[in-house]
């Protein structure tokens, strides 16, 4: 067996001695009693097996009660690779999604604690890195219109490489799970760094449609879409390069035209108002 192979850490083994391998599998159970949080967050019960190796430290696998899985994490050279997915305490999912080298890559998708889909992410590593690449670098002449950005205002730039939702540096991977399957109204972000790219969509909890549209390269691009709670349209219009361009059109909440508006580069330049009947 080769130092590449993937491990899976099963539920119910009581003991693991040091493994030398480069890439392993956690998984971790389901909650089902604030005491059961209380045990994991303090370290204090039996159930707690460290695993240590050349490249990860610190890999925890909990056994509790049943042996559900709250979460089941790839890790290669410490970093989070390969898939990715956490549940509720019901079953439900609440993410799935894959990393790359510990940041998101590829299609991520979001549910409530209901079973309903109400976010769908797109990410890319590869730009991450060739744009990070370019801005670091300082490339004369940079390919992507981050890294010209980045020419005029690099801090501004370096804002489209957070993640979508709250962070929190001091929370470990196990604690931004047990948060987000205990308050699915307030997620966490599983990582400090990301770049969107390609399709980006929110749902009601209901399963409605709230916004549509395309982020290239970090940015936003195309034509984006936007619904209101009851599915009135609420907006439609272009974003070139991050920034809203050209034609805009917004709606009432009766699905009337109240305003159209025209932008070059985020700037308003023309805009005229209608009067609701």
């Amino acid at each position: 067996m080769n130092g590449n192979t993937v491990f899976a850490l099963l539920l119910g083994l009581s003991s693991l001695s040091t493994l030398t391998v480069r890439e392993k599998t956690v998984t971790l159970p389901l909650l089902y009693s604030n005491e059961a949080i209380h045990n994991i967050n303090c370290g204090i019960n039996n159930c707690e097996t460290c695993i240590t190796s050349n490249d990860v430290t610190g890999i925890k696998d909990y056994h509790l009660p049943h042996n559900a899985q709250l979460f089941s994490a790839h890790l290669k050279n410490g970093k989070l690779h390969h898939k990715f997915w956490s549940r509720y305490p019901n079953g439900q999912l609440i993410d799935s999604g894959t990393f790359k080298n510990g940041i998101p890559d590829g299609e991520w998708k979001r549910w409530n604690k209901e079973g309903k889909l109400i976010q769908v992410r797109n990410y890319c590593y590869n730009r991450y890195s060739r744009i990070l690449g370019e801005i670091n670098n300082q490339v004369k002449h940079p390919y992507f219109p981050l890294s010209k950005l980045a020419k005029k205002d690099k801090q501004k730039a370096l804002s489209f490489f957070k993640p979508v939702y709250h962070y929190q540096p001091h929370l470990s991977l196990k604690e931004r799970v047990l948060h987000n399957a205990n308050q699915s109204e307030n997620y966490t972000s599983l990582y400090e760094k990301a770049l969107l790219n390609g399709q980006y969509t929110t749902y009601s909890s209901e399963g409605s449609l709230l916004e549509d549209g395309v982020y290239k390269s970090g940015m936003r691009e195309g034509v984006w879409v936007t619904w209101d709670t009851e599915q009135k349209l609420n907006g439609r219009g272009f974003y070139k390069n991050g920034n809203k361009h050209k034609d805009w059109r917004y709606y009432n909440k009766k699905g009337q035209l109240v305003k159209i508006a025209d932008y070059r580069n985020g700037v308003e330049v023309y805009s005229k108002q209608f009067a609701a009947s």
